[in-house]
């Protein structure tokens, strides 16, 4: 089927169902699906108003159109080729459309001071709890949201994540945070608040 001269709304939203159910086939997250369901929607919004073609000429112009961050760019490039290879069924190539090198900068972090005057400011213990489980294992926030008692190991001091980014399992560890581990606040928190 040839896309190249769409310009109907209704075509452009079998496209977005097309690329949605791509996605799903693929695994995709749901975040995922609906960071490239917004690109793609903008990508076809910016076509349909200036009367482009669906090809590479208005993927180029399109990127240097949108003013987003260089991380954002690159992803707009991924969502932009992955629509074009599975549901366009015209890949285009690296050469055509090159993406923005990627910026190679050291992340900002605290100093271990302004971290234990940053934990020692909260005065509600789950609060603080959630703060050092944090700081001290690595987990991602909604790794922790998801946490349950039983993934994590006191005396070793191990936390298991469970379906993680990318639906995968992992271990972390809880390293002392003050006083005592969070892995040991985590454990007795749970013991005192949910027990039956």
């Amino acid at each position: 089927m040839n896309y190249t001269n769409y310009t109907n709304n209704t075509n452009y939203t079998n496209l977005l169902e097309e690329l949605k159910n791509e996605c799903k086939l693929r695994g995709f997250s749901s975040a995922t699906q609906k960071t490239y369901s917004y690109c793609i929607r903008t990508y076809l919004r910016f076509v349909e108003q200036r009367g482009l073609n669906l090809d590479v000429v208005s993927v180029r112009s399109y990127l240097l159109w949108v003013a987003v961050s260089v991380n954002t760019a690159r992803l707009y490039h991924a969502a932009l080729s992955f629509f074009f290879e599975f549901v366009l069924k015209t890949p285009f190539s690296f050469v055509e459309v090159p993406m923005k090198k990627r910026l190679h900068q050291l992340p900002k972090v605290l100093s271990k001071e302004q971290m234990r005057t940053l934990i020692a400011s909260f005065e509600n213990v789950k609060h603080r709890l959630i703060v050092k489980l944090l700081y001290s294992s690595g987990l991602r926030l909604q790794e922790l949201v998801n946490l349950k008692r039983e993934d994590s190991t006191v005396v070793d001091g191990l936390v298991s994540v469970r379906c993680g980014k990318g639906g995968k399992d992992r271990i972390s560890i809880g390293k002392r945070c003050g006083e005592r581990s969070p892995c040991v606040l985590f454990d007795n928190f749970f013991y005192f608040t949910f027990r039956f």
